[in-house]
């Protein structure tokens, strides 16, 4: 959904530099080749945001008309294909797996230590946002860039995911989480059933069990993401950690 506020991109990435990678794995770094305080490049970072917000752009827009990126679309695919290149560009090799996640990893220095995952998703509502989800996904890829630049070596092993068709069907969460039943798959959206949108973005729903992730598998999940108030922003707050969450069930 659209963020009801109102903030700039330069607010925004100013207060996400301040929040270093050091800072938001704590604990958790072995040894720093090249700097003590191996912080993100918010340039890059902006660049990333508005690099994907290509795609699903309206015709003859700009960053600031937001995007239509719905899930299973043309636009979602070749957002996917951007992030997955900026992966490869410097070493990441992207897995998707059989509900259409895509996520990539690294070693830690301690392979009985349990990974630690975070991520978010990239595909928007109609006429949506550039952060939501967005900034956690590519947030995620120069967070991962960022360590290996720097030598970090952290104690565990980290992965980093983008879930499938977050805003409305869940098929990449709800797979990973085991809520989904095989039914779920015929239904239609935008005519398309979300098998073969899962089909379409290189998934294979006949093997969505694969796609469970054991319950404890991981030490935790992390997803930065946009405020969608303004508490913190009025507060003069960069970032906030939130400690509880509603469930809407539809």
């Amino acid at each position: 959904m659209v963020p009801a506020m109102s903030i700039s991109r330069r607010e925004l990435l100013s207060g996400l530099a301040v929040a270093s990678v050091g800072a938001a794995f704590p604990g958790l770094c072995l040894s720093l080749e090249s700097s003590s305080d191996p912080r993100i490049n918010p340039d890059r970072l902006r660049e990333s945001l508005e690099g994907l917000s290509v795609y699903g752009r309206p015709e003859g827009g700009t960053f600031a008309n937001g995007v239509s990126r719905v899930g299973f679309s043309d636009a979602d695919v070749a957002g996917r294909n951007y992030a997955m290149q900026l992966m490869r560009g410097f070493g990441m090799e992207p897995r998707v797996d059989p509900a259409g996640n895509i996520f990539g990893s690294r070693p830690g220095s301690d392979q009985n230590l349990k990974p630690i995952l975070f991520g978010s998703h990239i595909d928007s509502v109609p006429s949506g946002g550039n952060f939501d989800g967005d900034l956690g996904s590519m947030s995620a890829i120069e967070v991962m860039r960022t360590l290996k630049e720097r030598g970090v070596t952290t104690r565990h092993p980290l992965q980093m995911v983008i879930w499938t068709d977050e805003e409305n069907t869940f098929a990449g969460s709800g797979s990973a989480a085991g809520v989904l039943r095989p039914s779920d798959f015929s239904r239609v959206r935008n005519g398309i059933s979300m098998a073969d949108g899962v089909r379409k973005l290189g998934g294979d729903p006949t093997r969505l069990a694969e796609a469970r992730l054991r319950p404890g598998a991981f030490r935790c999940y992390l997803e930065l993401h946009i405020e969608q108030g303004g508490t913190l922003y009025k507060a003069n707050v960069p970032i906030g950690v939130v400690e509880g969450i509603v469930s809407i069930d539809r």
